[in-house]
């Protein structure tokens, strides 16, 4: 009986550990990264090394590559079934970001 109402008790604890996380995830408007120097020919200056994005183009970026990871998979699904004739290039989520601009 101890352990069973010591399994609930984690279970609940777990419960309230996440939504505090949820919550405080959703305080973030926007995120600052660093990226290495680009080797530059013929320019003085290049492009900066800090990246800010806002929490909606994060959320944008992410649908974006979600949608093209799932036309992948049906693009994938339609050549296995012989829908899609002739050769059929997948990239298999991997330059999904780049048709992102990330």
């Amino acid at each position: 009986m101890l352990s069973s109402v010591q399994k609930l008790g984690n279970v609940l604890v777990r419960k309230n550990m996440m939504n505090g996380a949820v919550q405080a995830s959703n305080y973030a408007t926007e995120a600052t990264f660093e990226t290495q120097p680009y080797k530059l020919h013929k320019l003085t200056e290049g492009p900066s090394t800090t990246v800010k994005m806002t929490r909606a183009e994060g959320l944008q970026f992410y649908k974006e590559m979600v949608t093209i990871r799932r036309m992948e998979t049906v693009a994938a699904n339609l050549y296995k079934s012989k829908a899609i004739r002739g050769f059929c290039h997948l990239y298999s989520g991997q330059a999904s970001d780049l048709y992102t601009g990330v």
